[in-house]
């Protein structure tokens, strides 16, 4: 998703790869939050750089751990590896803790897998 910095008029780029599909989710997940206007002749949303920041961080955290997942699907036995996926299905919070809580699942699964 291509986005104008109010401040600066630069287009920069926000990314959000799911992981499954491969496709950017950035326009669905942002899903007009912080959007301040739009660009007629450009076709492009218009933000702060402070929100572009902020979702810019959220999104390489959310990449981090979304790698870290995919690391430990392929080191967990099928026993834990179902309750590994059924905690991430289950899973309820905010955009912005959603690294944080995977990170956590897959610290407490590692020390699982080790036993």
């Amino acid at each position: 998703m291509q986005v104008i910095i109010k401040e600066t008029g630069e287009i920069a780029e926000l990314l959000d790869i799911d992981y499954k599909t491969q496709t950017d989710m950035a326009a669905d997940v942002i899903n007009g939050q912080d959007i301040i206007g739009y660009d007629d002749y450009y076709n492009m949303y218009i933000m702060t750089a402070e929100a572009y920041n902020w979702w810019e961080r959220l999104f390489a955290d959310l990449a981090r751990a979304n790698e870290r997942v995919e690391e430990m699907r392929e080191t967990l036995d099928e026993d834990l590896l179902i309750k590994f996926e059924d905690c991430i299905t289950y899973m309820d919070v905010e955009i912005n803790r959603l690294p944080d809580a995977l990170n956590k699942l897959c610290d407490e699964y590692e020390k699982l897998n080790e036993d």
